[in-house]
């Protein structure tokens, strides 16, 4: 387990939404499967109708709906926990009239970790194993003594951890 510890990661790359985002090194400290992270996003746009008062909350919404349930090689992005604006926001003469703004957001993160062990609930049981109720979808073989039902309390270890065509596959044996 990575409880408490540190970790370095490094820059990648997203097109999401039609905005290019970057997520820029930082420091996180992780929790049982839970970072937090810090990312950089370029371009959020904002319609000219929406540069008014509550411009802040506009640039916020936005970001935070670009962001929340994407799934990197680093995690999934959970929630966004803070919020900064990094620049005034530039108007783009792209036919839109919206206004682009760098958003800097600390976002919490679930990273499935190999050899965690989770306490969670059964969510589906096809005929070859079952899923269960996580972040991310956690795929349990079957097992000759199984006969789970769904709401089931289920203790597992995560087995194998990969990160395919922008999905992470997570296999787990029950314990």
């Amino acid at each position: 387990m990575m409880n408490g510890s540190f970790l370095r990661m490094k820059t990648d790359f997203l097109l999401h939404s039609e905005v290019l985002f970057t997520r820029t090194s930082v420091l996180i400290a992780s929790n049982m499967g839970y970072i937090t992270k810090l990312m950089r996003i370029k371009n959020v746009g904002i319609p000219p109708k929406f540069l008014g008062n509550d411009l802040e909350s506009e640039i916020r919404k936005r970001a935070s709906s670009l962001v929340t349930g994407t799934q990197t090689k680093h995690g999934l992005v959970i929630s966004v926990e803070k919020f900064k604006i990094d620049d005034e926001g530039e108007i783009k003469f792209d036919n839109t009239g919206f206004t682009r703004y760098t958003v800097i957001l600390k976002v919490k993160m679930y990273v499935p970790i190999l050899g965690e062990k989770v306490k969670t609930t059964v969510k589906d049981v096809p005929s070859n194993g079952f899923y269960v109720d996580e972040p991310v979808d956690i795929f349990v073989g079957a097992n000759s003594r199984s006969t789970k039902k769904v709401g089931d309390s289920v203790s597992i270890t995560i087995t194998k951890v990969t990160f395919n065509k922008g999905k992470f596959m997570v296999l787990a044996k029950e314990t």
